[in-house]
């Protein structure tokens, strides 16, 4: 009797904890003018073509990306999503931006898209994401799980074949991204990427505007400022395998599925960067061969 007794008055403990971090959670975000707003901007050259692309999912079946974009409207009701098309990120960036369009327009699409990310993260904030990912569980639960963060994103999955996996950078994702409006990381990744545009035109995507880019600039700026959150791939993730641990409301582990899954379409690799990858694994290569031979 003492031990039932004990483990109903544990549930009931855990039980009142999680409401209590529900309430503190809602008095923070009350507080916090500077909150992660509720919108997800999408961008694909027209709208048309969310019908007429596709990803494969792991069964076999496909995806057209304008079923993947209903997964976020049906798990986020309260969400807004703003769709913008070729013309709208030229728009935008003339409109607001002037100066940097003239290295906005000479960029590659996918250049064109890494660019805007950023400026409309800073302009607009909220959720920037790739049209490829599919919504599991609600977004409000991620941000309640991070009340205090201006930026949020996650490791790319670290087991990715080898190819994009190069040596020189620590790659983050950047194909789901929050971030407050007004956000001083996102005006300075944009100047880096300016930068890089202006000092070499024909530095591959992902070292000009994507990843290494991104990803470069964050991991020094967390060291300093705590509200930058990398959190765990098994929140944000290209595997569906990944799950996170959660306590459920009875004090017992979890695990549940990412809350965004990257399904990949692949639409931003060229030739360029084909090349560029099979020089870097080929470094990636000798080196490990050397690191074998002396070690």
């Amino acid at each position: 009797k003492k031990i039932v007794i004990l483990q109903l008055a544990n549930i009931i403990t855990i039980q009142w904890l999680r409401q209590l971090k529900k309430l503190l959670i809602k008095s923070v975000r009350q507080v916090n003018s500077h909150m992660i707003p509720k919108i997800i901007h999408i961008t694909w050259k027209n709208i048309e073509g969310l019908q007429t692309n596709y990803i494969n999912l792991d069964n076999g079946e496909k995806m057209s990306l304008a079923q993947c974009m209903d997964t976020f409207r049906d798990k986020n009701p309260h969400w807004q999503i703003r769709f913008w098309s070729d013309n709208d990120m030229d728009s935008l960036t003339m409109l607001k931006y002037p100066r940097f369009y003239p290295v906005y327009r000479d960029l590659k699409r996918i250049e064109k898209v890494d660019f805007f990310r950023y400026l409309c993260l800073y302009e607009k904030g909220g959720l920037f994401l790739d049209t490829d990912c599919i919504c599991t569980r609600p977004l409000d639960e991620l941000l309640d799980l991070f009340p205090d963060a201006s930026v949020i994103t996650a490791p790319e999955f670290r087991h990715r074949s080898n190819w994009i996996n190069y040596i020189p950078h620590k790659q983050l994702n950047i194909w789901a991204v929050f971030s407050t409006a007004g956000n001083c990381h996102m005006r300075n990744i944009l100047a880096k990427v300016i930068g890089n545009c202006t000092m070499d035109p024909k530095m591959p995507v992902i070292e000009k505007t994507s990843m290494a880019a991104f990803g470069d600039y964050l991991y020094a700026a967390e060291k300093i400022d705590p509200t930058i959150k990398i959190i765990s791939e098994s929140y944000i993730s290209m595997d569906g395998r990944l799950k996170y641990m959660h306590f459920n409301s009875y004090g017992c582990l979890d695990s549940l599925p990412a809350y965004i899954l990257h399904g990949y379409h692949g639409s931003w690799i060229d030739s360029d960067f084909k090349k560029y990858a099979d020089e870097m694994n080929y470094r990636d290569s000798l080196i490990k061969e050397n690191l074998n031979k002396h070690y």
